[in-house]
């Protein structure tokens, strides 16, 4: 293998927000970086285009032409306008160029972006997925001259384990399009691929990725938490925490679909109960329009110093997501804070019963009925 071809690059879903996910995708680059000025990150969508990971710059390439990935980054942040025509225009832009709707051309997205990565003739690819990206990888390639490391945060859960819950939110021509896309996206998504080195991030999405992708061998690596929580870890107990106030907070995606958060918000104001959302994303606006006073939007919070004080000061964290590994949950367990969440997937691994409170059904009556039995229990 020449010189040429013995660089990293790394591959991840999409950069448009940095969440859970793409703070283990830093962690990832860091480990296998070398520094080497080939070493580029590949995705399918992004806003930025580079990114500085540990003191190094890293060019961004989308498997979209520039022009094109930037009309998606246009319509997929949340606007608030004034006029009520421009808003109408806004909100149906929004919906149709939401990049969500991509899910639509993942094949043919994964297929362009394939061809710059081998392009650029790289010797070790280190792929973030979960959603997409672990496809780039051609199913046929029986000999290869690179290496391949997947790190499997979750399978695409628009068309696996939560299927359903989508489904149950979409339109009528959402779900008569999305009847259509689903088994021809399994199949695809379903095709063999050779990696030479699997980690996922929880026991959960180990079994899944044996389940649907007949993956062995797989390594568990739960994401790492910020040095900074180290300092707080053991230092504050649910029982015993140094001015706590009376909120819940929710950290994580604004999304309707399976976070949940417009039903985590509708508690929260029946309650009563202030609750502080920490972060952003693309069902903003509309999440926005169903909070009372008592709800507190804190956008994106990049400052792990400021996060760890919100965090640590409340008296709740509520998590009623189906994760693979919830990074928030961890962060809330690190300082001792008491977690309201949901009794499945990644979570069960995390959680304690006898120190919080997971619940078995998310319907609007069972949900209400805990959500008062947790702040007596942890009040």
């Amino acid at each position: 293998m020449s010189s040429q071809t013995k660089h990293t690059v790394f591959v991840h879903d999409w950069i448009f927000h940095i969440w859970g996910a793409e703070s283990v995708f830093f962690d990832l680059i860091q480990t296998h970086t070398q520094h080497a000025v080939q070493e580029k990150i590949y995705t399918l969508f992004s806003d930025l285009e580079s990114i500085e990971v540990d003191g190094y710059t890293y060019e961004i390439v989308t498997a979209l032409p520039r022009w094109l990935n930037n009309i998606f980054v246009r319509w997929s942040r949340p606007y608030t306008w004034s006029n009520i025509l421009a808003s109408f225009f806004s909100s149906l832009f929004s919906s149709l160029l939401d990049y969500r709707n991509l899910i639509v051309w993942y094949p043919q997205l994964c297929r362009l972006l394939r061809r710059q990565i081998f392009a650029d003739q790289p010797g070790h690819i280190v792929i973030s997925s979960f959603a997409a990206t672990k496809n780039i990888i051609p199913y046929w390639a029986a000999y290869r001259s690179y290496q391949v490391t997947l790190y499997l945060h979750s399978p695409n859960q628009y068309i696996r384990a939560n299927h359903d819950e989508y489904v149950a939110k979409f339109s009528r021509w959402q779900k008569k399009i999305f009847g259509v896309l689903v088994p021809y996206l399994r199949r695809w998504d379903s095709k063999p691929r050779h990696y030479d080195t699997v980690i996922t991030n929880s026991r959960y999405t180990a079994s899944l990725a044996h389940q649907y992708y007949q993956l062995d061998h797989i390594t568990v690596q739960y994401p790492t938490l910020d040095p900074a929580f180290d300092a707080h870890n053991n230092t504050k107990t649910s029982q015993n925490r140094h001015a706590t106030k009376n909120y819940f907070v929710y950290i994580g995606r604004l999304t309707s679909f399976v976070r949940e958060v417009d039903k985590i918000i509708q508690l929260c104001n029946h309650a009563q109960v202030p609750l502080i959302v920490m972060w952003s994303g693309p069902d903003e606006t509309h999440l926005k329009s169903l909070a009372w006073p008592t709800v507190t939007f804190v956008w994106r919070v990049t400052d792990v110093k400021q996060k760890i004080n919100i965090l640590q000061h409340a008296r709740w964290l509520i998590n009623l997501a189906k994760e693979s590994c919830g990074i928030a949950t961890m962060e809330a367990i690190a300082l001792g804070v008491p977690v309201f969440g949901y009794a499945e997937w990644g979570s069960v691994e995390l959680v304690w019963p006898e120190q919080w409170l997971l619940v078995t059904s998310k319907d609007k009556e069972s949900l209400e009925k805990w959500f008062w039995e947790f702040m007596k229990r942890f009040g």
